[in-house]
């Protein structure tokens, strides 16, 4: 009799990780989060709440350029925002939470209007958790403010919807 219930017990336990699996659900019964991560699905996500402002070398603010979360550190990359005249930028969104390693991408995607050409870049930014999360997907709020980007003249980042170059043959 005890190793029929064994049996039962350890074959539901199978067919319970096994669709779980599938499902994406877990099979243990303890409802503390202290007794590990259960396999769920979905995907941990944090709020960035970011300004600053873009400028020349020189001082004199870009109107024009693109400001986005660096997808090379996890971040959605369509998280987008543009300077105004002032070269103010401002984004508030939901993206992966980047955790040390944040950056944000500045380009000048419209080539030589509004003071020429500027070659973009990569910029760590340190946003500060100001909120905490749920305790499950959301991980909480992240700000920070007034981030100061100065980019060099230089070749502009072409856009991801240009053409690629050649070099003329068919």
């Amino acid at each position: 009799m005890w190793l029929c219930r064994r049996v039962s017990w350890s074959l539901s336990k199978a067919i319970c990780v096994c669709f779980g699996a599938l499902l994406g659900i877990g099979c243990g019964q303890s409802t503390s989060p202290h007794d590990g991560p259960a396999p769920e699905y979905g995907m941990p996500y944090a709020r960035y709440k970011l300004d600053g402002t873009v400028r020349q070398i020189s001082g004199r603010p870009i109107e024009g350029i693109r400001v986005r979360m660096d997808d090379s550190t996890g971040p959605d990359s369509l998280t987008t925002a543009f300077t105004d005249a002032g070269g103010h930028w401002i984004m508030d969104t939901n993206a992966l939470p980047c955790g040390q390693a944040c950056l944000i991408r500045v380009d000048d995607i419209d080539g030589p209007a509004h003071d020429g050409a500027f070659a973009g870049r990569s910029v760590p930014i340190a946003p500060i958790q100001t909120e905490f999360g749920s305790g499950r997907w959301f991980i909480g709020t992240f700000e920070e403010h007034g981030i100061i980007v100065e980019l060099w003249p230089g070749p502009p980042t072409p856009r991801e919807d240009d053409p690629p170059e050649t070099d003329g043959r068919p």
